[in-house]
């Protein structure tokens, strides 16, 4: 299928990089897994940018084939995902191997808007990190999220921000000569190690994001290579990095935890207020 790629010239109003790269990530293990808490965006990502890649990789390493592994992931979303109705699936998408390095056994990493999807909901099915509350990052659903230094976008403002990324062009839409991932010194662009990170792709990575307001079958990406951000159909071949909203190595209580401090808290006040005679 030809894909369609909505996106805008070089010449918009580019911003400033924030200063201080890097310090907003911070590495942590949390249930033996590596990630990374980023303070700037308040978010938690898995460490290896591509982990995907790697289990395919480990289970190819183990067994000759990733087949078991893709065939999991399948099966912990109930083989379907479910989006917008579009002119691909009109809304109801049956999952197969192709959707995984279009059915090749070499593993990779990359995958189609639905078999990332899919990939979260294996991470949120084994407790990744003991969190089921992984996602694919977000992105503004609007025009304005087209182009170069959109930092609005949790994908934006990790590049730009946080991990002090330059864009392809300036301010005044001329090129630059060091930009993305292959300008940052990461020697090379593909499987690199980019501060805390491990895997980080030269590449386009998927938002979660569906681009409604240009299309129903278009999905948003942030391509690192040189920091563009598009749209483009679901059935392209992108790679995933998966995030959780907050910092996961501080545990979230379970709501009758909560409860029970609250009251707690409201006893204690009480009984307070009672000895200094204020009530």
């Amino acid at each position: 299928m030809q894909h369609r790629i909505f996106s805008l010239g070089s010449g918009l109003c580019l911003g400033l990089m924030v200063g201080g790269a890097q310090a907003a990530l911070k590495p942590e293990v949390v249930a033996n897994k590596n990630v990374v808490y980023d303070t700037n965006l308040n978010i938690t990502l898995t460490a290896d940018a591509n982990l995907l890649g790697t289990l395919e990789a480990q289970a190819i390493a183990s067994t000759g084939s990733d087949s078991q592994l893709i065939s999991t992931i399948i099966n912990d979303s109930h083989g379907y995902i479910y989006d917008t109705p579009n002119d691909i699936d009109n809304g109801y998408y049956a999952l197969s191997p192709n959707d995984f390095d279009f059915g090749s056994s070499n593993g990779g990493g990359k995958t189609d808007w639905w078999g990332a999807n899919a990939f979260i909901n294996y991470l949120n099915a084994i407790d990744y990190a003991g969190s089921s509350r992984w996602r694919l990052p977000a992105t503004p659903d609007s025009s304005s999220s087209l182009g170069y230094y959109r930092t609005g976008s949790e994908l934006g403002g990790l590049y730009y921000n946080s991990l002090g990324i330059g864009g392809a062009y300036d301010a005044h839409g001329n090129s630059l000569a060091n930009y993305g991932i292959y300008g940052n010194g990461t020697g090379g662009g593909q499987a690199d190690a980019l501060g805390p990170f491990d895997n980080v792709q030269s590449f386009a990575y998927w938002s979660g994001t569906q681009a409604l307001s240009l299309t129903s079958d278009f999905s948003w990406y942030l391509n690192t290579y040189g920091g563009l951000q598009q749209a483009t159909s679901k059935d392209s071949e992108f790679y995933v990095w998966a995030l959780c909203d907050g910092n996961i190595s501080i545990p979230v209580p379970e709501p009758s935890e909560a409860a029970m401090l609250l009251s707690g808290l409201a006893l204690f006040g009480a009984r307070l207020r009672r000895q200094r005679g204020l009530s």
